[in-house]
């Protein structure tokens, strides 16, 4: 056996694969099937359960365990079925569900593993993911900070405006949400606004090679 433990992250969506209905497995594959290819994993969680049948906390879940599995048999440490016997052997050595759900559970898996937007959304998700730190919102907050007169009893004559940068981000895969506060003045603004602008151009100059190659892009 290659893989000698499910992670606690992970363990609730491969619980989640043995205990759904019928109904509910076949709702994903046809939306899967009526799904086009996305940039993560919550974007395809979010269309496969906006069709039909299926809530979407619980498929995110079930395409966040099985995608943990792509980069095992993408890297050729071993091939579908085996990693799908494995964390079926595991399964029910854990508890995560009974024994007669053994070979509803592997065949469910191997489906999952060999669908390409799964695949596709796993693996791009690791490429935007790859560094540590990943951005998930931002808020700007502006306001007037007074310049207070030597002697106090006056009113202030001067002041400068200051934009607090305030980014909340996560810290490493699936870790803590963090947040990180920054003072910007007028000329910082500007300066941010033209690499945002820079940036645009770049990803507008890099869509041609999607154009000319006929690749998907899917950021779109």
């Amino acid at each position: 056996m290659l893989i000698a433990a499910i992670p606690e992250k992970y363990r609730e969506g491969f619980k989640k694969i043995a205990s759904m209905s019928d109904i509910e497995f076949e709702a994903i594959k046809s939306n899967l099937e009526l799904t086009s290819l996305a940039a993560s994993i919550r974007i395809l969680s979010n269309k496969v359960s906006e069709l039909k049948g299926v809530d979407s906390q619980t498929v995110e879940r079930i395409f966040f365990s099985t995608g943990s599995l792509i980069n095992l048999v993408d890297n050729g440490v071993t091939d579908f079925n085996t990693v799908a016997e494995d964390i079926t052997e595991l399964g029910v050595k854990s508890s995560l569900f009974n024994e007669d759900k053994r070979d509803i559970f592997k065949e469910r898996l191997s489906f999952l593993l060999q669908n390409s937007q799964i695949y596709y959304a796993a693996k791009a998700q690791d490429l935007i993911t790859e560094n540590s730190n990943v951005f998930l919102t931002s808020r700007v907050i502006t306001d007037i900070r007074p310049i207070f007169d030597m002697n106090l009893k006056s009113e202030p004559k001067c002041g400068v405006i200051i934009h607090n940068l305030h980014i909340h981000y996560r810290k490493d895969e699936e870790g803590d949400h963090k947040d990180i506060f920054i003072s910007l003045d007028s000329n910082d603004i500007q300066s941010l606004k033209e690499d945002i602008l820079r940036a645009e151009q770049k990803e507008n100059n890099l869509k041609l090679i999607f154009e000319k190659s006929g690749m998907i892009n899917l950021n779109e």
